[in-house]
């Protein structure tokens, strides 16, 4: 149903459009400067997980590099079981103590990436979602 306009009422209603055409570019403009400024945001982000991805190969690597460790000083272990061979207890002592610091270092950085990697996979879902993406 079209109604019936006047010029009284034709001008009004292009005064309020107008009004709200200003308004609206006014917030348009304000979501470009927010959207700018979310853009920069993520690409902190992507810069932050491209970080996290090299820390976690280079702790990968460490505990690689810490294992072939153990691996050969339980071999050096088992040679000098089967050859009778008496093992000097402080150079073994000395072995396992370095070993045992290094293992508690990576555990204890292996639960800083446990707990940071937990933080940023829900908040990325959480973003993700709110984005109108599906999992």
């Amino acid at each position: 149903m079209t109604r019936k306009v006047t010029q009284q009422v034709m001008h009004q209603d292009h005064t309020h459009w107008t009004r709200d055409h200003k308004s609206w570019l006014d917030d348009v403009r304000h979501w470009e400067r927010q959207h700018e400024i979310a853009t920069q945001l993520l690409h902190e982000v992507q810069s932050t997980m491209d970080d996290f991805t090299v820390a976690l190969k280079n702790h990968a690597r460490e505990i690689d590099a810490h294992q072939a460790q153990i691996d050969e000083h339980e071999k050096a272990i088992a040679f000098q079981k089967r050859h009778g061979i008496s093992y000097t207890k402080d150079n073994d002592q000395q072995t396992h103590d370095r070993e045992e610091e290094v293992f508690a270092k990576h555990k204890d950085f292996h639960e800083i990436m446990n707990q940071h990697n937990r933080k940023v996979q829900a908040n990325v879902l959480k973003l993700f979602e709110a984005m109108g993406g599906t999992t």
